[in-house]
């Protein structure tokens, strides 16, 4: 365990920017490099060698400065994310629907976020978010965020209705001119009742004298809370509309966004493709609008549409990218093997993390995209635990020390006498296991990184304490040049939150004597609770365990690196917990069958380091 405190990482965005794709994806970005350069930090944006001039063009249209922008393919030479000791960038990919080559080019490189992704690797990223409902394939998101933007205003300055007409920075199907020409020969409106958003794309639209073009703009909600009605087709900008009190009535490219359309509840004119659309176009709008001129009673008719359960409105996208610094999630931290985003995929979604199964061992890795500045404060063993059990740490003390008692026992049976013997408890807290080895005759001494816990072990306790995360004093403090010291190594829920393990186990064979013991405890993903529910499970586990395992797994790691499993103990088995007809058996049969079946929530395990042992290669 260490000391968190993380500086943010880069983050850089790769938006979806070629012809026909639109400019909504770009447009997000530059949405947040905005943000970022209001807060004092910087965002890149990185986009297809062919595409760069535009997207610099139109980053200055949006007030971004060009130089932000750069070749996707220079990524990974980029200066401000090559050096050695930069952090791994956050990477935003809004893509839609990304091929496997760019997930695992883009994953190779950083930490990697997907927006509104719908390709069928969305289950690779390490975190998803959604800003456009009714997303129904690929699996759920972590997070789903509509903008949330105050009340409308109400103000009008005229009797007529005013209508607002943006297809997007391209509009390549040339709806609006379409809309615009339907709608004033169909004398729906006048039009000067017409107000038109350029595009940022392409040629300008020919449209009638009378008809108001204005320029796209970096904020487009004031537009929206000004206008009676929105046409445009289905996106965020639709919902943006909505959140702002305006009525939205959509006309779609594609048969893809007239399904999302109809799925999200939206009013719809269809989806147009050739003068045969153009015909059925004419005759949705007579069917929805009857009434010629167009009044606000009839757009008050349009359907609004609603997202459904589990959306979030009291957070925008910019914020919650910018509040992120990942820990986690890259490397295995059972094997070290790279967490290689095709081959291993997301088991478990929530806001606050992802879990992902390992290829390789087939350990549970965290992905922590808000880790605390420092997560082993003294509130650790404080507030924080006793919000979970209910009692402070040291209230918990003579609890976990006759708990040590029974681990000892199984250690003495495993390393016969225990008088005189070395032992070492790493992550050792307020010290009850080493005042009960002290009680069986070891000679102790502890590893701990919180300051007021080393204090009370060394002061009260009288047991020598190093102080510093497990790595520093393994490898690069005290401990750094010996070997074979100790008989007994021992880690109580302390391996879950290592990100290193695969070396830590390299640091803990090196201080063992040959036939030494090295015990620990751990949750188990085999137990009846993560069995039962997983997603519960996930959710309710700390947000510091950064791995969890099965006890058939930690065997075979163990083994590799030259230790022999000697006991293992499934534990934490409540009988509340199992479904029926178990819950219906006998206390004393239940716990010893799920014993037998290790389907205890957590299990401890003992092993002896073997006397020959070499590096193997993985």
């Amino acid at each position: 365990m260490g000391d968190n405190r993380r500086e943010s990482p880069p983050v850089v965005c790769v938006p979806r920017f070629c012809r026909g794709s639109g400019t909504g994806h770009i447009v997000r970005s530059l949405r947040l490099a905005r943000r970022a350069r209001d807060e004092g930090r910087r965002v890149l944006i990185a986009v297809d060698e062919g595409q760069l001039v535009n997207a610099r063009k139109l980053a200055f249209l949006h007030g971004v400065d060009p130089s932000l922008l750069f070749s996707l393919e220079d990524f990974p030479r980029h200066p401000m994310l090559c050096g050695e000791e930069s952090p791994a960038p956050l990477i935003v990919a809004d893509l839609r629907a990304s091929s496997a080559k760019e997930v695992a080019f883009l994953d190779s490189l950083g930490y990697l976020v997907g927006i509104d992704e719908g390709g069928d690797f969305r289950q690779k990223f390490s975190y998803l978010i959604d800003l456009l409902p009714k997303r129904k394939q690929g699996g759920k998101a972590n997070i789903g965020i509509l903008p949330s933007v105050g009340e409308a205003e109400t103000k009008r300055s005229s009797d007529l209705p005013s209508v607002l007409i943006s297809f997007g920075g391209e509009d390549p199907e040339n709806l609006t001119p379409l809309i615009v020409r339907l709608l004033i020969d169909g004398a729906y409106l006048q039009a000067s009742q017409i107000q038109v958003i350029r595009r940022s794309v392409g040629e300008p639209f020919a449209l009638p004298a009378g008809v108001k073009q204005i320029d796209p703009v970096p904020d487009p909600l004031p537009l929206f809370r000004s206008s009676d009605l929105l046409i445009s087709s289905f996106g965020l900008t639709a919902w943006e509309a909505v959140s702002c009190g305006t009525a939205v009535l959509l006309l779609n490219p594609s048969r893809y966004h007239q399904l999302l359309s109809k799925q999200s509840g939206f009013s719809s004119l269809g989806w147009v493709s050739g003068r045969k659309g153009r015909d059925r176009l004419e005759i949705r709008l007579r069917h929805l609008f009857p009434e010629r001129p167009l009044t606000r009673l009839e757009i008050s008719r349009l359907h609004v549409p609603n997202p459904g359960d589990g959306w979030n409105c009291d957070r925008d996208v910019e914020s919650l990218i910018l509040s992120m610094r990942p820990e986690g999630g890259v490397v295995c931290p059972l094997c070290g093997r790279r967490l290689n985003s095709v081959e291993s995929s997301v088991v478990h979604r929530s806001e606050e993390r992802s879990v992902r199964r390992c290829a390789s061992c087939g350990a549970m890795a965290l992905f922590d995209p808000f880790p605390p500045e420092n997560r082993y404060g003294e509130d650790y063993f404080f507030s924080e635990y006793r919000s979970q059990y209910g009692r402070d740490y040291l209230e918990d003390f003579d609890h976990i020390k006759a708990l040590s008692v029974q681990r000892l026992e199984h250690i003495a049976a495993v390393i016969g006498k225990t008088s005189g013997r070395r032992l070492l408890d790493i992550g050792c807290a307020y010290g009850p296991f080493l005042a009960a080895a002290r009680d069986a005759g070891f000679f102790c001494e502890g590893i701990e990184i919180t300051p007021g816990a080393v204090s009370y072990v060394k002061e009260r306790l009288d047991i020598p304490v190093y102080a510093g995360a497990v790595d520093d004093i393994l490898f690069d403090g005290p401990l750094a040049a010996t070997a074979a010291h100790y008989d007994v190594i021992t880690l109580w829920y302390v391996v879950e939150h290592l990100p290193n393990l695969f070396q830590v186990i390299e640091g803990i064979q090196r201080l063992l004597r040959p036939g030494g013991v090295f015990a620990f405890s751990t949750p188990s993903f085999r137990g009846m609770s993560a069995r039962r529910k997983p997603d519960a499970f996930f959710a309710a586990s700390p947000s510091d365990h950064l791995s969890i395992m099965a006890p058939e797994q930690v065997s075979s790691w163990l083994s590799r690196h030259g230790f022999r499993v000697d006991r293992l103990v499934s534990t934490g088995i409540h009988s509340e917990r199992f479904p029926f007809p178990f819950s219906a058996f006998p206390e004393s049969l239940l716990h010893s069958l799920a014993a037998r079946l290790r389907l205890g929530d957590t299990f401890e395990l003992y092993a002896t380091k073997q006397e020959r042992y070499h590096d193997r290669p993985e």
